[in-house]
């Protein structure tokens, strides 16, 4: 059985990947590191893959994320329906764990292309968000500011995105500011990039953001 559990403990520690790691590589993460939580990338195997994967994270300890990476041109065409169908990707992950209902499920708004739009990022955005709202859980945006092309501004990403779920990328030092006059800012940063373990994982640190949101994962209850 798993539990969906709010961290607000200011500055834990964690990791996100998009590889699918052994249970050798797991133990070490936990022996050896400060990590608490765990960021799985659900298009980095199957559906049953990535379920193994959370698995494996959960009975070492972890406390787990899950969040749908990115490619180059994916809001280009019909950027709503491909919005929905990354949320059922992490949806479909998430339903074979009891009691996860509730947890915050990520997309990536990285991938812009020069025939991407402001309004097609919204559009994706706002589609994964109510499709995993309909299926019982929360959907949430990473936010990366190195892109060339329709880079949203702080106003834009408060007040045309539903989510209340932001997590800042490590890849630039002039992240976008999450505001609506005052700041609601983060609840995940990623504080470096490709930092440990032969590059295959990112560092973040988790907090509670300025308005009192929080990510939520699931544990093992």
């Amino acid at each position: 059985m798993t539990q969906v559990i709010t961290v607000t403990a200011p500055g834990t520690t964690g990791f996100d990947t998009a590889s699918i790691l052994d249970s050798s590589q797991i133990a070490t993460m936990w022996d050896n590191s400060p990590y608490l939580i765990a960021l799985a990338d659900v298009a980095s195997g199957t559906t049953s893959e990535i379920q193994n994967h959370v698995q494996q994270l959960l009975n070492q300890g972890f406390y787990v994320g899950l969040y749908r990476g990115y490619y180059s041109g994916m809001f280009d065409s019909d950027p709503s329906s491909v919005g929905a169908a990354h949320a059922q990707q992490c949806i479909d992950v998430a339903n074979g764990f009891s009691g996860a209902a509730g947890m915050t499920l990520w997309c990536d708004l990285e991938g812009a292309t020069a025939n991407t739009t402001i309004q097609d990022i919204i559009d994706y955005a706002n589609s994964f968000n109510s499709t995993c709202q309909a299926a019982g859980y929360e959907g949430g945006v990473y936010v990366g500011d190195d892109e060339p092309y329709a880079q949203m501004d702080g106003l834009q990403l408060y007040y045309d995105l539903t989510t209340s779920h932001y997590w800042r990328c490590c890849s630039s030092s002039n992240w976008p500011t999450v505001d609506n006059g005052q700041v609601r800012g983060w609840q995940i940063l990623q504080t470096s990039c490709e930092y440990d373990y032969d590059g295959i994982v990112d560092n973040d640190s988790i907090q509670t953001d300025q308005l009192g949101g929080n990510a939520v994962f699931i544990k093992l209850s």
